[in-house]
């Protein structure tokens, strides 16, 4: 089924427009990655200082305050960059199995990083004032990092992996 709609994706006029068009491939994938660099940071800055490796100077709803919106927004980027890349070379994305694994991976990685950014907002006063992280927090937080280093580099191998 991927298959039948990949082939129909890539002979519409707006794939075949963007694959004509040897910029857009290189510069696409230039903004994805600088969106995915911004995710990344975010993230392990927020997972450091909820480990208390760095910013102890800063309370935790400050920090995760200051990353929220780049993360959020650096997942819009690529949310839409990924579509494009999609049209572009749908096979090459629609039947590989280091892309299909990555895309699952995303909802695993995010929903918690919301769950946690939502609850430091609902309760900053707690976080603050408690100073110290939960044993559970800080798990979760280095179990979260892992997913979304899985889905970084899991992108790297939609390259290596034999598609359709």
């Amino acid at each position: 089924m991927l298959l039948s709609f990949a082939k129909w994706l890539a002979a519409t006029p707006l794939s075949q427009t963007l694959q004509a068009a040897l910029w857009v491939v290189p510069a696409v994938q230039s903004v994805h990655i600088l969106a995915i660099a911004a995710v990344m940071t975010s993230v392990w800055v927020l997972t450091f200082r909820l480990l208390g490796l760095s910013g102890r100077g800063r309370l935790v709803s400050q920090v995760s305050g200051d990353v929220a919106p780049w993360i959020w927004w650096a997942l819009g980027v690529l949310l839409l960059t990924g579509i494009i890349l999609i049209i572009i070379e749908p096979s090459r994305e629609l039947t590989n199995a280091a892309f299909l694994t990555k895309m699952s991976l995303i909802p695993v990685a995010a929903a918690p990083t919301y769950v946690l950014q939502a609850a430091v907002r609902r309760d900053a006063a707690l976080w603050d004032r408690q100073g110290a992280v939960s044993l559970a927090i800080k798990i979760g937080a280095v179990a979260v990092l892992g997913v979304w280093i899985a889905i970084a580099v899991l992108g790297r191998f939609i390259a290596y992996v034999e598609y359709a």
